[in-house]
């Protein structure tokens, strides 16, 4: 069998130098509690990335988007976040960028995964 080519999503989010109440509002209560006050306003901007590449993925992959509250990032330090849906941890991997005001986000499929028959 050959080995699928593992499928990726972007998405890229601009901030500024505060959390904007609009964007407070597209974070659960973990996802906030986990930016604290240094750098806040990219670590949120790094989330909503996150999960705008995931509902793109999902949607190109399943075909359906999850519902935004579904999807929670967790933060670790110095390593990867975490994608969960619907409190459970997926297997898809995610790198998160910053840079002059920028979030760049890529979500790719594990490429062990299966998610169709193809």
């Amino acid at each position: 069998m050959t080995p699928r080519t593992p499928r990726a999503a972007f998405a890229s989010v601009r901030y500024g130098s505060a959390v904007c109440p609009e964007r407070r509002a597209m974070l659960t209560r973990q996802e906030l509690a986990s930016i604290g006050q240094q750098r806040a306003p990219e670590r949120a901007a790094g989330i909503i990335a996150v999960k705008c590449a995931a509902v793109r993925l999902s949607a190109s992959l399943l075909g359906v988007p999850p519902q935004w509250p579904e999807l929670v990032v967790r933060r670790r330090e110095h390593a990867a976040p975490v994608l969960e849906l619907a409190g459970r941890p997926m297997t898809w991997r995610v790198s998160v960028s910053h840079c002059d005001g920028l979030a760049v986000a890529v979500v790719t499929e594990d490429p062990g995964e299966r998610l169709d028959d193809g």
